[in-house]
């Protein structure tokens, strides 16, 4: 974002805030055109991580931001392994067992001089050609 400021926008570092338990820098952008009806954007930025925690928008006019979102809690923590497990649902075995099974019966018609078909009927498409869609067991793509 900060790349697109030009002559026509202020930006500077306005002291530092703790924001969801973090320390963090508030840079504030001010537009210089007078016929803008932005007052302000301040947003927090994590001292660490360069991450951004909070954005606010304020009217030219003052009162209250127009937008004002931001982080509550953060945990830049690595997760741990256990969380990133995939599982097929109970009983399936998910797209690779489907699409081992539809590999496995290409095979076997392959060894019979047939061809295979993908589910849209489509000769020479068959199983294991499924450019990056999941296949799910009784399911579409």
């Amino acid at each position: 974002m900060l790349k697109a400021v030009d002559a026509t926008t202020s930006v500077t570092v306005d002291g530092t805030a703790k924001v969801a338990g973090q320390n963090a820098y508030q840079l504030l952008i001010e537009p210089k055109q007078p016929e803008s009806t932005v007052g302000s954007v301040r947003i927090a930025v994590d001292a660490d991580s360069g991450v951004p925690l909070k954005f606010t928008l304020t009217p030219k006019g003052g009162g209250k931001a127009a937008v004002d979102v931001g982080f509550t809690e953060v945990d830049f923590a690595k997760p741990d392994a256990k969380h990133l497990r995939i599982q097929a649902a109970e009983g399936r075995e998910g797209h690779r067992g489907e699409a081992r099974r539809r590999t496995e019966r290409l095979r076997r018609y392959a060894a019979q001089g047939r061809q295979g078909r993908s589910r849209q009927g489509r000769p020479g498409q068959g199983p294991g050609r499924c450019r990056g869609a999941a296949v799910r067991p009784g399911g579409h793509r």
